[in-house]
C-alpha cells in the first residue's frame, strides 16, 4: 500500500476538534447548568432535588440516544454508497423514532415520576422541590430525543455551522432564562428554562432546511432494520448515560444509607463532575470520520496516524481538565449552595481527588469511539459498563466502607485507571501484545491514498500520477480519460 500524507489530515483533525469539543462544551453545560444556577440562587435544597431527578433524567437521555444516535451513522454510509433513497429512509425513520420516543417517555414520566421521587429516604420538603422541578422536565423530554437527532444530521449533512449555533444558543438561553425564571419561580421555573432551551435549539436547527446545501427530506417511515442498526450503533453512547442513570442512583441511595442526612447533598459533588467529564468526548467525536474513512479501506497507516494524533489530544485535553478542575475545586461549594463549612470542605477534597482520573477518562471515551467504528460493539459497552457501573460501583462502596466518604471519592476517581488497563489485558490476551489497542490485521491492500493540500498544482500532479498508475494496470484509455476527467 502506498500513501502520502500531509498536512491536511491534521489539519482537518484539529479543525474537527474545535467543532466536537465545543458541542462537548455545550453538552457539559446544559447538564450541569440547572445545577449550577440552584445552588447560586435558590440553595442546598435545590441542589439535592436536582440530584435526585438526575438518575431519571440520564435514563431518559439514554433511551433517546440509543434511538438517534446511529441515524448520522447510517445516512453518511447510504450517502457514500450514492443510495439517496436509503438515505431519505433513514432520516424518515429516525425523525418517526425520535417523536414516537419522546411521546412513551413523558408519557411514562408523567404516570411513574412522582412515585419515584417519593421513593428516596429524602426530607419532604426536597421531595417537593424535585417534584416541581421535574414536572417541566417530563415535557422537555417529549422534544429531546428530536433535538439529539437534528444536532446529529446537520453535522453529518455538512451544517455545522447551524448545528453549532442551535446548541449554543439553547445553552445560552437555558442559562439565562433559568437565572430569570429561578428568582421568580423557584426550582420549577428552572426546569421551565431548560425546556426553552431545547425548543430554541430545534427551531435554530429547522433553519437548515431553507438552505440549498440542504440534502435531507424530512417524512415519516418505519423500517425495523434501520431501527436495529440504530441501536447498534447509539448503545455506546446512549449505554453511557445509562449506566450513569444507575450509578447515580446506587450513589444517592448509597449515600443516603451510609452517611448522615445533610452529607446527601455530596451526590450532586458526584453527579456534578461525572457530568462535565462528558466534555472528553470531544476527541472521539473529530476522530470519527476521518477514522471512518481510513478503517473500511483497510488502511492500517492512516489508521495509525489519526489514532496517534487522537491519543495525544486525549492525553492533553484529560490533564487540562484535571487541572482545571482542581484549580476551581474551592468555588464548587458555592456553585452547589452548600454553606456547612464541614461539608464544604469535604467537597472541594472530593473534587480533586475525581479530578485526577480525566486523563484516562479521557482515553476511555477515545478508544470506546475507535471499537464502534470497528464494529466491537460488544466491547465499547463491556468498557463503558465497567468504568461507570461495576468498577466504579465496587471501588466506590468497598473504600467506602473502609475509608468513609474519601474512600468513596477515591473509588469513584480510580475507575477509569482500573477499567483501562483491565481492557488492554483482556485485548492483549485475546489478540497478542502487540494488537493492543487497535486490533489491526496488518492489512496491505491495492489501495492509494493520497493526502494533499488543494490548489491547481498539487491536483495537476496527482492527476497525472493517478494516470500513470491506471496505465501501468492496464486500464482502458477512454475510463483512464474519464476518470481523470471527473478526479480534475
Amino acid at each position: 500500500m502506498k500513501e502520502k500524507h500531509n498536512d491536511i489530515t491534521v489539519n482537518k483533525f484539529r479543525s474537527m476538534l474545535i467543532g466536537e469539543l465545543l458541542s462537548s462544551v455545550v453538552m457539559s453545560l446544559v447538564l450541569l447548568t440547572d445545577t449550577i444556577i440552584a445552588g447560586t440562587i435558590l440553595g442546598e435544597d435545590s441542589v439535592t432535588a436536582i440530584a435526585l431527578v438526575t438518575p431519571a433524567f440520564s435514563l431518559a437521555a439514554s433511551i433517546a440516544m440509543m434511538l438517534s444516535l446511529g441515524i448520522p451513522i447510517l445516512y453518511t454510509r447510504a450517502i457514500g454508497n450514492f443510495d439517496e433513497d436509503e438515505a431519505d429512509r433513514v432520516f424518515k425513520t429516525g425523525l418517526t423514532i425520535s417523536i414516537v420516543c419522546g411521546v412513551v417517555l413523558s408519557v411514562i414520566f408523567f404516570i411513574f415520576g412522582d412515585a419515584y421521587l417519593e421513593s428516596f429516604d429524602a426530607v419532604p420538603t426536597i421531595v417537593e422541590s424535585a417534584k416541581k422541578y421535574m414536572f417541566w422536565f417530563k415535557i422537555n423530554v417529549l422534544f429531546h430525543p428530536l433535538s439529539i437527532l437534528m444536532s446529529g444530521i446537520l453535522f453529518t449533512d455538512g451544517d455545522e455551522q447551524i448545528s453549532t449555533v442551535a446548541d449554543i444558543a439553547g445553552t445560552l438561553s437555558n442559562i439565562i432564562l433559568s437565572i430569570i425564571l429561578g428568582k421568580i419561580y423557584g426550582i420549577g421555573g428552572i426546569s421551565l428554562a431548560s425546556f426553552i432551551g431545547t425548543i430554541i435549539n430545534l427551531l435554530i436547527c429547522s433553519l437548515h432546511f431553507t438552505k440549498k446545501s440542504n440534502s435531507l427530506h424530512p417524512g415519516f417511515a418505519m423500517s425495523f432494520k434501520v431501527l436495529r442498526s440504530v441501536i447498534k450503533y447509539s448503545i455506546i453512547d446512549a449505554s453511557a448515560f445509562l449506566f450513569l442513570s444507575l450509578f447515580s442512583e446506587f450513589i444517592n441511595r448509597y449515600m443516603s444509607a451510609r452517611f448522615e442526612p445533610d452529607m446527601l447533598v455530596l451526590a450532586a459533588v458526584f453527579s456534578f463532575v461525572l457530568e462535565l467529564q462528558f466534555f472528553l468526548d470531544g476527541v472521539g467525536g473529530a476522530m470519527t470520520p476521518i477514522m471512518g474513512i481510513y478503517l473500511p479501506l483497510k488502511s492500517d497507516a492512516g489508521v495509525k496516524k489519526i489514532w496517534k494524533i487522537s491519543k495525544r489530544s486525549a492525553i492533553i485535553i484529560g490533564l487540562i481538565t484535571m487541572i482545571m478542575i482542581a484549580l476551581l475545586a474551592p468555588v464548587i461549594p458555592g456553585i452547589l449552595g452548600i454553606d456547612d463549612p464541614a461539608i464544604a470542605d469535604m467537597a472541594v477534597n472530593g473534587v480533586r481527588i475525581l479530578s485526577l482520573g480525566m486523563p484516562f477518562i479521557s482515553l476511555l471515551y477515545l478508544i470506546t469511539s475507535y471499537y464502534v467504528l470497528q464494529e466491537r460493539i460488544l466491547l465499547g459497552v463491556v468498557i463503558t459498563a465497567l468504568y461507570e457501573l461495576v468498577v466504579a460501583g465496587a471501588l466506590a462502596f468497598i473504600l467506602g466502607e473502609i475509608f468513609g466518604i474519601y474512600g468513596v471519592f477515591a473509588g469513584v476517581m480510580a475507575a477509569a485507571a482500573m477499567t483501562w488497563f483491565i481492557i488492554r489485558m483482556y485485548v492483549s490476551l485475546r489478540y497478542g501484545k502487540a494488537k493492543w489497542p487497535l486490533i489491526l490485521d496488518d492489512n496491505n491492500p491495492d489501495t492509494y491514498i493520497y493526502d494533499f493540500v488543494i490548489s491547481p498544482e498539487e491536483i495537476i500532479r496527482i492527476r497525472d500520477t493517478i494516470g500513470d498508475i491506471l496505465k501501468g494496470r492496464n486500464i482502458r484509455s477512454t475510463a483512464t480519460v474519464r476518470f481523470l476527467l471527473l478526479f480534475e
